[in-house]
């Protein structure tokens, strides 16, 4: 592994020719070095080329990181694969960094309920308010219960009890038997949460 060759490697991917900058990704991807993840990510923001993004994204996953966080929301916002869009997300939601967290939660109308759904586990790691809103939003107002099992599981994740009462009234309102009962679970934890406080 030639280390010293990465300077070269991130200039190349910015050349122009596209199988340049796939050759680029794959070397970097070989020498598994963290310190690329920055212009991997930054690159991330002009690629256009599907499957050289893919490599960049799988790249960041073997690298344990997500560098530049404005390349995988550019991907969760721009994107038309939504293979690489839940990877994204994915990626969002083990590496914390808060700047993604507003463009994770611009990201819930996204067409594709699989990527809502993602999105929804990715903002459980990170424990705020606009968060918790935004789950609790998608809690009432999504259609698919895959989709709203995973914003209450975030929700549980989370464990804030000031949900109880929302959640409550969410439960009051509920017409999915199946769904009701999953939110009555969560609010009978937070409720033995509060008590051992």
């Amino acid at each position: 592994k030639d280390l010293g060759s990465l300077f070269v490697l991130h200039k190349a991917l910015t050349h122009k020719n596209r199988d340049i900058r796939f050759a680029a990704a794959q070397s970097i991807a070989i020498l598994k070095s963290r310190s690329s993840m920055y212009a991997l990510s930054t690159w991330l923001i002009k690629e256009t080329e599907n499957d050289i993004q893919h490599k960049i994204v799988d790249t960041l996953v073997v690298l344990k990181g997500i560098g530049n966080p404005f390349g995988l929301t550019n991907v969760l916002k721009n994107s038309k694969d939504i293979a690489l869009k839940l990877k994204a997300a994915f990626l969002m939601g083990i590496y914390r960094d808060a700047r993604v967290v507003p463009h994770l939660i611009q990201a819930l109308n996204d067409k594709s309920y699989k990527v809502r759904s993602e999105i929804c586990h990715s903002l459980g790691i990170y424990p705020r308010i606009d968060v918790i809103k935004a789950l609790l939003n998608i809690i009432t107002q999504e259609k698919k219960r895959y989709v709203r099992s995973s914003a209450l599981y975030s929700i549980k994740k989370i464990r804030n009890t000031n949900v109880v009462l929302p959640l409550f009234k969410i439960y009051a309102r509920e017409k999915d038997v199946v769904f009701k009962s999953m939110i009555e679970e969560v609010i009978m934890l937070f409720n033995k949460m509060r008590f051992r406080m």
